[in-house]
């Protein structure tokens, strides 16, 4: 009995990670945070737009710019590579990334970065499983 429980809350968990993008949407990143906010960035082709909030409510934040606004980068480490998107929002910025390993080291973390006038002001840790197509996603090169 306690096996299916385990997998039945494993798979609640994942299918909630999934992503809420709408249908004509393409899901650049999603994932779950320990208090069970979803952060998600999804690609309409004109816009780009960042979400955080309850995966079945009103989002808190929503930010939507134009798709030449969105900004991607992609570094490679000594084991590890992090992608991230930045989604500019006036004199704010959420950068949500994704570090995974290369080789089989423990590197793997994501969450999104905030960022107040080009300072770090805070950030939240995905927990659990997570979408990642910020490598695939076709937007602008962070300068």
């Amino acid at each position: 009995m306690k096996v299916v429980v385990a997998l039945l809350a494993g798979l609640l968990a994942s299918l909630s990670a999934q992503a809420k993008c709408g249908d004509t949407e393409t899901t650049v990143f999603s994932c779950l945070t320990s208090k069970a906010k979803q952060i998600e960035v999804c690609d309409a082709g004109k816009t780009v737009s960042y979400s955080f909030g309850y995966p079945h409510a009103k989002p808190e934040i929503v930010v939507t710019v134009p798709r030449n606004r969105a900004r991607k980068e992609y570094i490679m480490g000594v084991g590890c590579v992090r992608s991230s998107v930045t989604i500019p929002n006036g004199d704010t910025m959420y950068r949500v990334y994704a570090m995974e390993p290369l080789r089989d080291l423990s590197c793997t973390d994501s969450g999104v970065e905030v960022y107040v006038k080009k300072r770090y002001t805070t950030a939240v840790k995905c927990k659990g499983p997570y979408t990642n197509n910020i490598q695939e996603a076709e937007l602008l090169e962070q300068d």
